[in-house]
């Protein structure tokens, strides 16, 4: 390889790139497809739809999360399981507002008796 070339980036590919071993890169499918289906059973029990889909021209894997008309796409099962994070944070502080006891401040204070 001469000076111009290496200046180029024009590189030799490795006899060892050929040889990868791709399940690392797939992952589990079984405990995607576990993973995927208790996800989708929690999206449920919120009102929410959950999607999957495979591209015909190269295989991978898209989520779709529906609720109402709106749609969000996600290509990762852990950026599903933060949006189901995000949401069910969202549910709890939404709850505990709802709950939170309510003062009567018109009320005399029991703790101090007039």
């Amino acid at each position: 390889m001469d000076a111009q070339e290496k200046a180029a980036g024009v590189l030799d590919t490795p006899s060892t790139a050929s040889q990868t071993d791709h399940t690392a890169i797939l992952g589990n499918r079984e405990a995607d497809r576990k993973e995927y289906g208790t996800l989708q059973a929690q999206f449920a029990l919120l009102g929410i739809t959950l999607n999957r889909s495979h591209r015909a021209h190269d295989g991978r894997i898209s989520y779709a999360v529906i609720r109402y008309s709106q749609t969000r796409y996600f290509t990762h099962l852990h950026d599903l399981q933060a949006h189901y994070n995000a949401l069910m944070d969202a549910k709890r502080a939404q709850l505990q507002r709802l709950h939170r006891p309510t003062v009567n401040k018109d009320a005399p204070d029991a703790d101090f008796p007039d």
